[in-house]
């Protein structure tokens, strides 16, 4: 997963959760996501010219992705650029984000897999209705919210959450993604599920 971070002028690390609600408030979190989206696909075309092999990369897009509508044409110009075959990389945009415009998401993931790319819908089970996003949405993969990972060991809730969905994620043939997998103990649990 490709993760962004601010280097501030004495070389510290600013996480997202610092700059990125400063970005959306002057309007520049379309401008980050294009910037991330070329430098992904810059590396990748790098190890591709070097013959060595390319990870699929996971992108996340933020919301405002959902509302430019010149987001696709760069997306495919760019893997034009750069030489990629769209099936290296997976955009992942967050459930919330998805059900606040249910018809642009959808037009939207359609556009992505048209360019060969994968779509990931992230911290599934954080917003309302998720069973039945996940019947509308045309996506590759679902990422569970790391915060029913976390406790599906100690609480029987969030282990039948988890379950559900990945019996769920089985039905629809797409990828399952447990997010906050911290210790052994959940990991076993995550792969017994």
């Amino acid at each position: 997963e490709v993760l962004i971070r601010m280097v501030n002028a004495d070389g510290s690390i600013v996480q997202p959760d610092s700059f990125m609600p400063a970005a959306e408030r002057f309007d520049l979190v379309s401008a980050i996501d294009r910037e991330v989206i070329r430098l992904a696909m810059s590396a990748m075309s790098v190890m591709m010219q070097r013959q060595k092999s390319v990870p699929i990369l996971s992108v996340n897009l933020s919301p405002s992705s959902l509302r430019d509508p010149a987001l696709l044409n760069y997306m495919g110009q760019s893997l034009q650029q750069f030489g990629l075959p769209g099936n290296l990389l997976i955009f992942e945009l967050t459930e919330s984000a998805a059900i606040f415009d249910l018809g642009q998401a959808q037009s939207f993931f359609s556009g992505l897999k048209d360019l060969g790319c994968r779509v990931a819908l992230d911290d599934v089970g954080s917003g309302f209705n998720s069973f039945d996003n996940l019947r509308q949405l045309p996506v590759d993969q679902i990422k569970i919210d790391g915060s029913y990972v976390r406790g599906a060991c100690d609480n029987e809730l969030d282990f039948a959450f988890v379950q559900s969905i990945q019996r769920i994620a089985e039905i629809l043939k797409v990828k399952t993604v447990a997010e906050f997998v911290e210790d052994d103990r959940i990991q076993a649990a995550m792969i017994d599920i």
